[in-house]
């Protein structure tokens, strides 16, 4: 139906009488209008997604942006020989231009052939305007000379070509009919030029027709857009559906099964301890039965530890605001009273204010600072600080130990549940803690990473929604700007 109505407009253009109608600046806004359409749309046909195989719509981009760049120059520059010669020049340089949609052209090569394409659209119509005599003669004794009829034509075989590349079917090529249509109309306005002369009312008409096409085209472009960002969000919210799902399956599976494994533990303790109080049992039996309730023991912490962690995870966010030195100082009071033998020095900041929920942030607090309780319990004189710094504009809170410290090649893995760098002997635990801390801070909003070496001690840093706004850092950076995996 296109294909017939463009061929219709070029026989109502044909046979148009030659009646004349000058107007300068009715020509002058319909070309401008017409060459920002026509670059727009190039614009919009090299940044929309390229399809495996290709897309032929793309290799329009580079004709279409120059082809409306000396538009421009035309719509600028009063009537004349350098008038015709951008006109005709237009035509030639964007019809040999969009042959390329034959071409399998790559997304960079694409885009440097189209700014490539610009630049010299543009300095074709700057030395076009600075120097008028260079360019061929266009006009004859009432209409055009054959340069300019010349170039309209072979530029309207391009034209053609390009409709045929975009409409034939081709493997792993996209047919858009609306394109292929424009492409066509393109060509049908540069054949009546011959039939045409310099403001007679086919002269006019062939204008109407390229403008009409461009809006015809940028319109279908817009709405192309317009669908993609409707199924992208309707993309987006399914996969986020069905990750919501999966993570409280995940949750939910995780929590029955730390439930379920209780019982049989239970068990296990209650039948382990009756054999050791049971007289004449052997050393070496009395030995094994204390290995079974230590790993026993250890299971359950384990068990403990997960169904915090999912408890961490499903817990509603209640923020309010929250004084995280008094309640280190409240949690760091419940570690000295339990191992009172380990005397540590510790120093919080004052005013250590955040918005956050309360409970979860004494979990995180549990972790770090038992952490560092932990591991400097091999320290003379161990020391715990709580504070809170500026890096790179980020309000940042640590608590910072002179411990033992961990190697920094293995950083990555301190997050990740059940990884622990150091031997259960040395300093018992079952790997969660961090991963705990972690999981509340992003729950917050913020980012949790640590810093530390061997025998120097670690520091946990934390960021959290305080008084001011926070920005937080950009992926895959440390808060000094350096490049860095954080984690511990």
């Amino acid at each position: 139906m296109l294909v017939v109505l463009a061929l219709a407009a070029t026989l109502v253009g044909a046979t148009l009488p030659r009646a004349e109608w000058t107007n300068i600046p009715v020509h002058a806004v319909a070309e401008s209008a017409g060459g920002v359409v026509i670059v727009l749309l190039g614009v919009l046909l090299l940044l929309a997604p390229a399809r495996p195989g290709g897309s032929p719509h793309r290799g329009l981009a580079p004709g279409l942006v120059a082809m409306g760049c000396l538009d421009l120059f035309h719509a600028a520059t009063p009537p004349g020989e350098t008038f015709v010669w951008l006109r005709a020049t237009s035509t030639f340089l964007g019809g040999t231009l969009l042959t390329l949609a034959w071409l399998p052209a790559g997304e960079r090569h694409l885009r440097l052939l189209t700014w490539s394409a610009a630049s010299l659209a543009i300095a074709i119509g700057v030395a076009s305007i600075t120097l008028p005599d260079l360019a061929p003669r266009m006009l004859a004794d009432r209409g055009f000379a054959p340069t300019a009829i010349g170039l309209n034509v072979l530029g309207a075989v391009g034209f053609f070509a390009a409709a045929a590349a975009v409409w034939l079917p081709r493997q792993g090529r996209e047919q858009h009919t609306v394109l292929g249509t424009m492409c066509l109309l393109f060509g049908f306005g540069s054949i009546l030029f011959p039939w045409s002369s310099l403001w007679d009312l086919r002269w006019w008409y062939w204008h109407g027709i390229r403008l009409g096409a461009g809006v015809l085209a940028l319109v279908y472009v817009l709405g192309v857009y317009r669908r993609a960002h409707d199924d992208l969000e309707r993309e987006v919210e399914r996969r986020t559906t069905e990750l919501r799902i999966a993570v409280r399956d995940l949750e939910t599976f995780s929590y029955s099964v730390s439930h379920d494994l209780r019982a049989p533990l239970r068990v296990i303790n209650g039948f382990s301890s009756m054999v050791l109080e049971q007289e004449g049992l052997a050393t070496e039996g009395r030995a094994y039965v204390q290995r079974v309730l230590s790993a026993s023991s250890r299971m359950s912490n384990i068990i403990e530890d997960l169904l915090n962690l999912a408890r961490v995870s499903r817990q509603e966010v209640a923020p309010e605001r929250v004084d995280l030195s008094t309640l280190a100082r409240d949690v760091a009071a419940g570690l000295a009273a339990r191992e009172s033998q380990h005397g540590v020095e510790l120093e919080v900041a004052e005013g250590l204010l955040v918005e956050g929920d309360p409970g979860l942030l004494r979990v995180l607090l549990e972790n770090v600072l038992g952490n560092a309780w932990k591991f400097t319990s091999r320290t003379l004189s161990p020391r715990v600080e709580v504070g809170r710094t500026v890096r790179d504009h980020v309000e940042t809170f640590y608590v910072r130990d002179n411990g033992a410290g961990f190697d920094p090649a293995y950083v990555g893995r301190l997050f990740t549940p059940f990884e622990r760098l150091h031997a259960q002997e040395d300093f018992p635990g079952t790997g969660v803690g961090l991963a705990t801390v972690r999981r509340i801070v992003e729950r917050h909003g913020g980012r949790a990473w640590i810093e530390g070496a061997v025998g120097q001690g670690a520091t946990v840093w934390f960021t959290l929604p305080g008084g001011g706004k926070v920005r937080r850092p950009a992926p895959g950076k440390w808060l000094d700007g350096n490049d860095a995996q954080p984690g511990r």
